[in-house]
């Protein structure tokens, strides 16, 4: 059997993300996010038998919705699009066909209003496991759960909202995303 020692992995399926606590000199109030597709790409070498270091790639459009302190209504709503650039590593426990993982990767998330000048970056990191079952030596798919936190500070431009405005300060709390994606694995 060939020594394969790299892989590239495309992933697709449905993200979620929590809500965010807003704050500007004049108001404050919460952003919530609607579930929306995700897609993705990994690109993994071998650095160990039981171990991948990796750089991936994830994006996700949504719809962000304002609602202010006390208030029930949304008083605005703006698509936003959460880009994700990660470098990390995954330990495996190979049993046969069945392979189960987990890892860790460390990167940074871009937030930004669809179609819109303005975005905010910052650190981020990503968790995540899954199993892959190969098919051949060469492919396999697999089942993906991530859980990416990004920890925004400052000016979150990329959470403006119509008619409340931009440059609302996060409170500082993480923002917390969880991921159910399907994917399929080139090993090369």
């Amino acid at each position: 059997m060939k020594q394969r020692r790299v892989e590239v992995v495309g992933y697709g399926g449905v993200g979620f993300t929590g809500n965010v606590t807003l704050k500007s000199d004049t108001q404050s109030g919460s952003v919530s996010f609607d579930g929306a597709p995700v897609y993705g790409a990994l690109l993994g070498y071998q650095a160990q038998r039981n171990g991948y270091a990796y750089l991936s790639y994830s994006r996700m459009v949504t719809t962000a919705y304002y609602r202010p302190s006390g208030g029930i209504e949304t008083s605005g709503q703006a698509d936003v699009s959460f880009d994700y650039i990660q470098i990390g590593g995954n330990l495996q426990a190979p049993q046969g066909r069945f392979v189960p993982y987990l890892g860790l990767s460390l990167g940074a998330t871009r937030l930004a209003l669809v179609d819109t000048p303005g975005n905010d970056i910052s650190f981020s990191g990503v968790l995540d496991g899954g199993v892959k079952f190969m098919l051949a030596d060469f492919l396999d798919v697999r089942l993906i759960g991530r859980m990416p936190v990004s920890f925004l500070s400052g000016e979150a431009s990329g959470l403006c909202v119509g008619g409340v405005g931009c440059a609302v300060h996060y409170s500082g709390s993480p923002l917390f995303q969880g991921q159910a994606l399907l994917g399929v694995g080139l090993h090369l």
